[in-house]
């Protein structure tokens, strides 16, 4: 992620200009961008203010409870008055890790490639397509979600 913060001093007239700019550097370094990038696109809702910045911390709570936490903070705060929104920048996305007995696998007949297999195909996320016209290119993409467990 990368953030522009525009001089204070900087009047509202030019910053179109300034996201110009932006776009034009950023493009002079893709290259040197992750490869695995699909498109770059810039929130230049410049309206936008951010007052106040908060990092949840929580020795002894894993990602999942630290979550839950901050959801109900963000209610909280968006009751505040002139609260008009809440984000989260750098939250931890959960895994899920498996642990696999050859001996249990040996006893119901699968292999650990037929697992792996079944597994991947039951929660494939792949690149829905885009949308593109003149003025802009929009990038669709699905979420997968693991609904249920057939083996």
């Amino acid at each position: 992620m990368i953030f522009v913060v525009a001089k204070d001093d900087t009047f509202s007239k030019d910053i179109p200009e300034v996201w110009y700019q932006v776009r034009k550097k950023v493009g002079d370094i893709r290259h040197t961008l992750p490869q695995d990038i699909e498109s770059l696109t810039f929130n230049d809702e410049f309206s936008d203010v951010y007052g106040t910045m908060y990092a949840l911390t929580g020795d002894g709570f894993d990602d999942a409870a630290l979550k839950k936490q901050a959801e109900l903070i963000r209610s909280e705060l968006l009751k505040v008055k002139d609260v008009a929104k809440v984000e989260f920048f750098g939250e931890q996305k959960q895994r899920i890790f498996i642990e696999i007995s050859n001996a249990k696998l040996a006893t119901l007949g699968i292999n650990s490639t037929t697992l792996i297999n079944i597994l991947q195909a039951q929660n494939a996320v792949v690149k829905s397509g885009s949308y593109d016209s003149s003025a802009e290119h929009i990038r669709v993409q699905c979420q997968g979600a693991m609904t249920s467990w057939r083996i």
